[in-house]
Order: C-alpha cells, then structure tokens, then sequence
C-alpha cells in the first residue's frame, strides 16, 4: 500500500543519517537531488514511512583536486556541476560528457553524481504508473513470481541505466562510502550486484559520500557515446565509455577499458575486447574492429519486450568502434565536456 504522507528527517550529520537509516531499515529511502526518487513516488513504486534529506549534510558538495594528486567529487555535487567544471572538463573530459549525457539541463541541476551511482535500475514493465502496474500481475521486482520483459528468465533482469558509472568504472574510480560501521573506500565496480531488484551492494545504512578518481587514470583518453531514442531525455539503450591508457609517444595502445550500460542489471565489462586494443595504433583499423566485435560477442545480455539481444549486441559493435577511434583520435581532450542544453 502505498503511504503519504511520508515524514522527512533531516539529519546534520552523516553519522545522525546512518544511525536513523540503520533504525529505520526498509521504511526509509535517502533523498539527494530528489530527481529519480521523486518521480518514482509519483508513480507509487515506493512507499516510504521516512525520507532523509541529505542535502543539508556538509562536506559533500565540492569538485576538488589536480593532476597529481587526482580527482575528488562529493557525492552531492549536482550533475550540472560536474559537467560544466573547468577542472573536470579539463582532468577528466570522459566523465563531464556522461555526465552531460543524463536527462536534461533541469535534471542535471538537481540530480547529483552520488545519485546517479545509486540509480535504480530501470524496467518497461515495473516503471509505469500505478494503474498500469495494477492490472496486470505484479513482476519479480515487485514482489511476485515472474520476470515478463526477460521471458522464462530465471532473475530480475532490470536494467542498470547510469550514464557516469560506465565513465567512473572506466576510470577506476572509487567510492568513499559511510554508514554505522564507519567509512571505507571501495571500487564503484565493486557496489554492482548484477540483481536487477536489489542492484547495490550498500547496506541499507550506507550513504556513498565522495567519489574519488586516482590521478593515474586522468592521463587516460576516455569517451562517452549514448544510444537511445533521438532527441529525448531517455535512459539509453546503449551506454558505453572507453578509456585508452597510451604509451609516451601517444600513439600505441598499452591498456584499454570498455564498460557498457543500459544492456544488463550491472555495468558490463569487455575484457577480450580489452585486450585486443592492447598494442594497436590509430591506424589499425581492422584491429579496432576486430576488439569491437569481440566485446559486442562477449558480454552477457538477454533479448527483452523491447529490444532483441543481437540488436544490442550490433549497437555495442558500432559504439565501441566509433569511442575507440574517437579515443584514439583525441588530441587535446580538456575541449571535451558538456551535454545536451
């Protein structure tokens, strides 16, 4: 049944909010920039007795570092900073462009970076209205029995949508997280569960509080391509970074990432493909392609409702040879950034 009004708490510190989101497990959800968790309560897919508001929460907000020492974002700073920041537009173009990929100008302006890490995962048949959703049985991530997007699948296979994780993951970023235990520091491609009902590997006291990109990775040519409906503010259907590690001459490839989103319950890796940039120059033109149709090959994704696995997996082909050359061809990144206006 769904519950308003709900109480909103507002604790002063990150302590105050764990303790409470510790008291209050399953009858609170955490409210950032309210963007993903406000629209979900007005299609009643949530029914919370409690929202803590941690906007107010100090320490979170900044955009700080340099190429030495690296990059540091608080989890509150809103998607549209993140995007139009000089300082990450110039160390870390990659993540400016996802970033500028989300929604639209108005979305950016309140959703923020941690949000977007913790986005739920996304699914064309549990994410519609109430009415909808009312008169038809209720599906996996809702309770019942059955997945009817994936048909005789054996899971819930809710689809992992966040632009900038795919951009944070090519990058090794890392998240501080904070909760009743404490903090600790943990790989954000370590906070996937792969379970598109319960995709976060967080207890439910945990907030992510800073996510931190180590200066190693910013030398790193990276692009960002999303794929989806043309002209909207729509999650993707493809969303893809690569990042290519280059050798001092700028020319060879020594390691290479490639992370795909919106195709599974978790961002996927390519490592065959991966491995197959390793050595290769611009100009090796067949050896891109052949990485790309080896990464297209090798991720695990399941035909759906909407779309059917081989067109995916023909996106992913096209995409991840269009990022690499972009990648490779990219001779002064710091000009990169920015979204769609």
């Amino acid at each position: 049944m769904f519950r308003f009004p709900f109480e909103v708490v507002r604790p002063s510190t990150v302590a105050e909010a764990a303790e409470f989101l510790s008291a209050n497990p399953g009858d609170a959800r955490v409210l950032a920039g309210g963007s993903d968790l406000m629209a979900a309560l007005n299609q009643r897919l949530h029914s919370p007795r409690y929202l803590v508001d941690i906007q107010g929460l100090p320490g979170l907000t900044h955009v700080a570092g340099d190429a030495e020492s690296g990059l540091r974002i608080g989890a509150m700073a809103t998607l549209r900073e993140v995007e139009r920041s000089p300082l990450v537009r110039r160390l870390c173009p990659v993540l400016a462009r996802a970033a500028g990929e989300v929604g639209s100008v108005q979305i950016r302006n309140l959703g923020t970076l941690g949000g977007n890490l913790c986005l739920d995962t996304r699914c064309w048949y549990y994410n519609q209205s109430q009415f909808w959703r009312g008169s038809r049985p209720p599906c996996l991530k809702e309770g019942g029995e059955e997945c009817y997007v994936v048909l005789r699948g054996e899971g819930c296979y809710a689809l992992h949508a966040s632009d900038t994780v795919p951009a944070l993951i090519a990058l090794d970023a890392r998240a501080r997280v904070g909760g009743a235990q404490g903090e600790e520091v943990r790989p954000i491609e370590s906070l996937f569960t792969g379970d598109g009902n319960a995709p976060l590997a967080l207890r439910p006291d945990e907030l992510v509080l800073e996510i931190l990109i180590p200066a190693a990775s910013l030398s790193r040519r990276g692009v960002y391509i999303k794929y989806g409906p043309k002209d909207t503010i729509a999650y993707p259907l493809v969303g893809m970074a690569v990042t290519l590690a280059l050798d001092e001459s700028e020319r060879v490839c020594q390691e290479a990432k490639i992370v795909i989103g919106g195709v599974a319950s978790a961002p996927l890796r390519a490592p065959a493909g991966e491995k197959l940039l390793c050595g290769l120059k611009a100009a090796d033109h067949d050896g891109i392609a052949e990485a790309a149709r080896a990464a297209s090959r090798e991720v695990k994704i399941y035909s759906d409702v909407h779309s059917q696995a081989g067109y995916k997996r023909e996106i992913i082909r096209v995409i991840a040879e269009q990022a690499v050359t972009e990648a490779f061809g990219r001779e002064d990144p710091s000009e990169e950034g920015g979204g769609k206006e």
